[in-house]
């Protein structure tokens, strides 16, 4: 059944319907209650929580995706100062307020414009007629990746290394503890492109 509001896409993709969440953020002694548009990500968690408890910034490893949602909990800031960017497998997207842009193939692909404000549910890629917006999403989406790509292979850290005794990356589907579930899994439609592949 539709889950995504009208939106296009759904989990696994960039559109809006596989990225927007409902989040709640709940501090009766500092927040009043109420329904905010602004736009939001995982990436904020750390920034606001070091903005609460007034971390400063040269106790963290940098750079630091995210922005501080504290000014949110008052008021409805009129745009976000920074980008939010996200990728899953070989897709990418930066939305920067009003504009986003995405690819479903990072090494590869076409490149979609969308003015999300006129347009939420990305029906209409407007590259071919916004070429200077279109230049300047794509420049920072390239500067975004290649930063998160650097972050994943450790060079943010001072050893320039992911530490070798981090636990490695493993699929869920991989774990011995979901093994006995897999048989009863595989005919269910969220989990087929996963474990048609496993034995």
């Amino acid at each position: 059944p539709e889950t995504v509001g009208g939106l296009r896409g759904h989990k696994g993709n960039v559109y809006e319907g596989g990225l927007r969440v409902p989040a709640i953020i709940e501090w009766p002694a500092s927040i009043t209650p109420r329904v905010s548009s602004y736009p939001a990500c995982t990436t904020d968690i750390v920034a606001t929580i070091s903005d609460i408890v007034g971390l400063d910034s040269s106790t963290r490893l940098m750079p630091q995706d995210g922005t501080s949602l504290v000014p949110v909990f008052a008021a409805e800031p009129p745009f976000r100062d920074s980008p939010l960017g996200f990728r899953f497998e070989k897709q990418a997207a930066l939305i920067d307020n009003d504009w986003k842009i995405l690819t479903r193939n990072f090494g590869g692909g076409k490149f979609e414009l969308y003015h999300l404000a006129g347009d939420p549910n990305e029906t209409n890629d407007v590259a071919e007629f916004n070429t200077d917006e279109f230049d300047r999403m794509k420049a920072l989406l390239v500067q975004w990746n290649a930063s998160v790509q650097a972050s994943a292979e450790g060079l943010d850290y001072p050893e320039k290394k992911v530490s070798d005794a981090e636990p490695k990356s493993t699929s869920w589907y991989e774990l011995d503890r979901y093994r006995p579930l897999l048989d009863g899994w595989r005919e269910r439609p969220e989990y087929q492109s996963y474990l048609k592949k496993q034995p």
